[in-house]
């Protein structure tokens, strides 16, 4: 008897099984049907975006970008080092996923004094090199005085904080 129970219980489950995977079928095929109609009625034409076609190539193409980083003030002031930051970008700048693997892909060279240059032939961003700079300035325990600003594309500046006098302040009075 528990034989014949244990055999409708299978039989059972395996018709629910068959069933919920033809339902599913139908839903999926139905889904692509929705997908594969033209723009739903209440959308009109004329508001929609122009379709454009992108072409694709084989090869992504590659972009150069030009970044400096211009630390003339706090490297004048000497207090912070410039070419020990040129070394922390060289080991910590990270092309496709890997550190040390600038290449040709990543130039990293002194332009001048104080002035740092970074030219990539692939995609860095602006803000990847604004965060190292931040990581670098805390780890030298300078994230206090200086802070990082973009002054204009492509162009950092490390700029020392407005710190207001409050001793000058208390003499006054």
């Amino acid at each position: 008897m528990a034989v014949g129970l244990h055999c409708q219980i299978r039989n059972f489950f395996t018709r629910l099984i068959h069933q919920h995977t033809a339902i599913h079928e139908t839903k999926a095929q139905d889904s692509t049907s929705l997908r594969s109609s033209t723009t739903p009625h209440r959308i009109k034409e004329s508001t929609m975006a122009p379709h454009t076609q992108q072409k694709k190539s084989g090869k992504a193409q590659k972009q150069t970008k030009k970044f400096i980083i211009n630390a003339q003030q706090p490297a004048s002031d000497k207090i912070f080092d410039v070419s020990a930051f040129e070394k922390f970008l060289q080991d910590r700048i990270k092309v496709e996923g890997r550190t040390n693997n600038l290449g040709d892909n990543v130039v990293i060279q002194q332009a001048g004094e104080g002035k740092i240059e970074i030219i990539a032939h692939n995609d860095l961003s602006g803000r990847y090199l604004k965060y190292l700079t931040k990581k670098f300035l805390k780890k030298q325990q300078l994230r206090d005085w200086l802070r990082v600003v973009s002054t204009s594309r492509g162009v950092y500046e490390l700029k020392f904080f407005n710190v207001v006098n409050d001793e000058a302040d208390e003499d006054d009075e």
